[in-house]
């Protein structure tokens, strides 16, 4: 074994444990926060005085923690992920990709919840509401899933000590729903619901497995068009560096050396208009299958 893969075995130790705990204990507050606005969701159009400021102090922590401390977080250790093991980019990719959209989408649920009134709420405002935090909170535990089963695996065995001692400098920020005292001074309303035990990443119960078909399928079609949205800036990343490395060309020694960068990026493009398609297909036909099996309770 050499030097270095011995360094990368051992160094999970300190900083790596440190750092993976952190990351994941932040997705423990978030699957307890989604959890509640899941619940809360169910409530806006019937009891919108509660549920409303409930939901806007939970959409403000996800944005003043999950999103802003969080998920730069993880793009850190993506990018040192994508150093060590360029492979993994494209999954990598649209990770972060997910996290720039979750934010947007997090931004434009709280400008909604908080321009709306409560008789707003119980009409057809409510109704869309209700339907996109439904939507925010199905994609973000899915992608929660995705981050868990490849990247945090992956990265304890391809990182080192160098790689861990970077991403633990100057990375402070904690989440506050590890603290009940902190949460509560900031988020009274969202501390007084967060009494239940976490079950699991990704949620439990009723509000986990309450989809029905129809709702599995419309999900299905909002990720297919985000599979092909992300596709179409990938082709456009892969035919300017394609045409980048024709323009570098002077001689004929120069073509025969940027013919391979070219097709290795060509064929990699290729592959991800293959198996990502196919991923979605496998994805929501399992979240099709799931939601027969658990119609609504």
């Amino acid at each position: 074994m050499s030097r270095r893969t011995r360094a990368r075995t051992a160094a999970p130790a300190a900083d790596g444990d440190s750092f993976m705990h952190r990351l994941r204990a932040d997705h423990a507050g978030l699957s307890r926060v989604l959890r509640e606005i899941d619940t809360q969701q169910e409530l806006l159009r019937t009891a919108p005085e509660s549920a409303q400021p409930t939901l806007v102090e939970a959409i403000r922590y996800l944005l003043q923690y999950q999103h802003a401390f969080h998920h730069p977080r993880e793009d850190r250790l993506f990018e040192r992920i994508r150093a060590r093991a360029p492979h993994l980019y494209p999954d990598m990719q649209r990770l972060v990709r997910e996290h720039r959209i979750g934010h947007r989408r997090a931004g434009e649920l709280a400008a909604g919840l908080g321009r709306a009134t409560p008789a707003q709420l119980r009409g057809r405002r409510g109704a869309q509401l209700a339907k996109s935090l439904q939507s925010y909170v199905h994609h973000t535990r899915g992608h929660m899933r995705r981050e868990e089963a490849v990247f945090y695996a992956r990265s304890e065995t391809v990182l080192d000590a160098a790689d861990w001692q970077a991403l633990t400098a100057d990375d402070s920020a904690t989440d506050p729903v590890s603290d009940l005292q902190r949460l509560a001074a900031e988020y009274p309303l969202l501390a007084a619901r967060l009494t239940r035990p976490v079950r699991e990443v990704g949620g439990t119960g009723r509000a986990a497995r309450r989809s029905r078909p129809s709702e599995a399928l419309w999900h299905g079609l909002e990720e297919l068009s985000e599979v092909y949205g992300g596709l179409l800036h990938d082709a456009i990343d892969v035919t300017r560096a394609n045409l980048d490395s024709l323009c570098a060309v002077r001689t004929p020694v120069d073509l025969v050396r940027v013919a391979r960068p070219i097709q290795s990026r060509t064929w990699q493009f290729a592959g991800r208009c293959v198996t990502r398609p196919s991923r979605w297909a496998i994805d929501t036909a399992r979240s099709f299958v799931e939601a027969r099996r658990w119609p609504s309770l």
